[in-house]
């Protein structure tokens, strides 16, 4: 149970690291991707955790994206695409 504990821990600092994504002009989503991918390793995030979380870090023109395009992902790597 504290595993369970410390693993959640590791996994919201993890989230709290990334900068939420806004989809504008100037953003540019492969860095956003790369940046959260290595935040994800240094905190040792699996792939579920992070699919079923990362619609909290997008905003705007992003999370719209997001909304309508919805689907069962299955890896980070597929999502990234």
């Amino acid at each position: 149970q504290q595993a369970k504990l410390i693993m959640g821990d590791a996994i919201n600092r993890a989230f709290d690291s990334i900068k939420s994504f806004h989809g504008t002009s100037q953003d540019n989503s492969r860095d956003w991707c790369d940046r959260a991918e290595i935040i994800f390793g240094a905190f040792n995030v699996n792939d579920a955790d992070r699919l079923s979380r990362i619609g909290i870090k997008l905003e705007d023109a992003a999370f719209d994206w997001y909304r309508d395009n919805q689907r069962p992902y299955g890896t980070w790597m597929v999502f990234r695409q």
